[in-house]
């Protein structure tokens, strides 16, 4: 399976500007849905999700903020890929973008726990999601269990080396998340993406 964070960056070659993303509000609101907004020479990334802000980062960089959109909506993604890779990667594309959903539906996302990673899920049984998660953290599918919970979720057995912060970076990376908020000995730690600045949110 192609990670998100490939078919992501082929697509956007083909964004230059926010009038090339759909369904993008270009002022905060009170909408669900992804704002891209420019604030002089930064670019801020917001995401809203029932009211509340999922992201709230500013980039430098317009493609960084164009990534993190695309990520979140299928269907914007695949609306911008080469014609010959919309077919082959389409169902790819929609599997990685609800997974990308599954990762971050609590706060904090995710917790560290010695060698445990622990990650969310929408399901008992996420079976679906084992394998690009497992290829993100760099890990066989069989070091990955799921948790019945409360809350249901995913455990994921870190090796020894890298160390874990490494892992968590790549997991977060794989998946075009511009944060990862990791519970870590009892404390929320925000390890944002290189060159994301976290707002707090």
């Amino acid at each position: 399976m192609t990670p998100l964070n490939e078919i992501v960056d082929v697509a956007v070659q083909n964004v230059d500007s926010p009038d090339r993303l759909e369904r993008v509000l270009t002022s905060p609101g009170n909408s669900d849905g992804a704002y891209v907004i420019r604030e002089g020479s930064s670019w801020h990334y917001y995401e809203q999700e029932r009211g509340g802000v999922l992201y709230d980062v500013t980039t430098t960089n317009f493609t960084d903020a164009a990534r993190y959109v695309l990520a979140r909506n299928a269907d914007q993604l695949i609306a911008l890929l080469p014609l010959d890779r919309r077919a082959q990667v389409r169902t790819e594309a929609e599997h990685l973008c609800r997974i990308r959903a599954n990762l971050d539906i609590r706060r904090p996302a995710w917790r560290l726990d010695g060698r445990s990673l622990f990650v969310p899920s929408r399901t008992r049984d996420d079976s679906d999601a084992v394998a690009p998660i497992a290829a993100a953290l760099g890990l066989e599918a069989a070091s990955i269990r799921p948790v019945d919970g409360p809350p249901l979720g995913l455990e994921c057995r870190l090796p020894v080396e890298p160390k874990p912060t490494a892992a968590i970076a790549r997991l977060r990376d794989a998946f075009v998340l511009p944060v990862a908020r990791v519970e870590m000995d009892g404390r929320e730690r925000v390890l944002p993406a290189p060159g994301v600045e976290s707002n707090g949110a």
